[in-house]
């Protein structure tokens, strides 16, 4: 509940539902498997000889899940199917028309329903949302894009003494290398942390740093663990994240493919996918080569789904106002693609935060003209004056 103000809560009451392949309704369950294969090539590997091995190793995580799941589950979590879910759960709770708030891909979820039940569409906020022309690979490229540049503005805020005492020195590109060489040096020799039995890769390090710190727009918080890490190569900071970060099991990574992979055919081979990865690389040294292709993930897993693929190009014709809200420093989910779907919505209107995170409701540091434009159209149905842009 803290996500939503005091005000919304006193309005409405807030229902979550677990989608299909989620928590109560029929998992995935992969047994103890885990899909440890997104690792990169290794220095003076072919990528085609890496490549073919995670292939295999796709297909072996893949083959655990149907094994240990539902018959056939994995054919039937697309984001279609879950829009219809969607609509019989609005049918049951009595409402003509679904009051909808959707952040990230719940934004997708969002603009399906839409297209399918533009009738039933009540008052809608998608929020960090994704362009739903987007392909596999533009979807983990722009994002892996995203994070990148968030590092940078990441560092240049820590230099101007924005974050606290900022461990970094000279300009932002050697903040940035700062950074990348932590990284590195913790990929050749884990980090020390307080608990002797604890150590921190630079595996679990860009991680962190990309989806707890970037992704959450806590940079504060980012400074205060990298402080140590620099100046005494300590990590107890990266450390404290990975005892709390339960949310990221193998179970979510099955789920996100599993969905991913119905949704979206995958259309590229070995030689694009070698010249993906080049191009990620160039696109984020200090997260690319950790990056997932999901182009070529689902190409091993499978189960596409071509009889209901997500509706691309969405309009939602005949839906009353849809409000896309964007976060100009968004990292995950770029803010270019939150103007397109906008556009693309015959009546969508485009809210811009001038933030640092996925996802502007509910942030902190999202401040009160956020705040009051969502809630004024959630609960009032008044829409927030055309472009209208929040600072923080």
């Amino acid at each position: 509940d803290k996500n939503f103000s005091k005000e919304l809560l006193a309005g409405y009451d807030v229902v979550g539902f677990d989608p299909r392949g989620v928590g109560s309704s029929t998992p995935i369950d992969c047994g103890d498997a885990q899909l440890t294969a997104t690792d990169k090539p290794q220095p003076g590997e072919f990528f085609e000889t890496w490549g073919a091995n995670y292939l295999t190793q796709v297909r072996e995580f893949r083959e655990q899940c149907e094994a240990h799941s539902e018959p056939g589950l994995l054919d039937h979590v697309n984001t279609v199917s879950v829009a219809k879910d969607l609509d019989v759960l609005r049918a049951v709770s009595g409402e003509k028309s679904l009051n909808y708030l959707g952040l990230s891909y719940g934004t997708e979820l969002g603009y399906t329903y839409a297209e399918l039940f533009p009738e039933h569409v009540g008052r809608m906020v998608l929020d960090g949302a994704v362009d739903s022309t987007v392909s596999h690979v533009e979807f983990g490229q722009e994002g892996i894009e995203g994070y990148e540049k968030a590092l940078r503005s990441y560092v240049q805020a820590c230099l101007d003494g924005q974050t606290g005492d900022c461990p970094l020195a000279g300009d932002v590109e050697e903040g940035v290398q700062q950074i990348r060489a932590l990284i590195a040096s913790a990929d050749a020799s884990p980090m020390k942390t307080s608990d002797p039995e604890a150590k921190v890769t630079g595996a679990q390090l860009a991680q962190i740093i990309q989806i707890s710190f970037l992704q959450s727009g806590y940079w504060q918080q980012l400074t205060a663990a990298l402080t140590p890490a620099i100046t005494q190569n300590d990590a107890s900071g990266f450390a404290e994240v990975i005892k709390q970060m339960g949310w990221f099991k193998p179970s979510n990574a099955a789920t996100l493919l599993a969905v991913l992979c119905q949704d979206r055919p995958s259309q590229g081979n070995m030689e694009a996918w070698k010249a993906q990865y080049e191009q990620t690389q160039e696109l984020s040294p200090t997260f690319g080569a950790r990056a997932t292709n999901y182009d070529m993930t689902c190409a091993a897993w499978g189960h596409y789904s071509a009889s209901d693929p997500i509706p691309q190009d969405v309009h939602a014709e005949g839906a009353p106002p849809i409000l896309v809200v964007g976060a100009t420093g968004d990292p995950a989910t770029p803010y270019h693609w939150s103007e397109a779907l906008a556009e693309q919505l015959d009546s969508g209107h485009l809210l811009t935060w001038e933030g640092n995170a996925h996802g502007a409701y509910g942030h902190e540091d999202a401040g009160y003209c956020l705040t009051t434009a969502v809630d004024g159209f959630l609960l009032d149905g008044q829409l927030p004056q055309d472009n209208l842009t929040c600072t923080s």
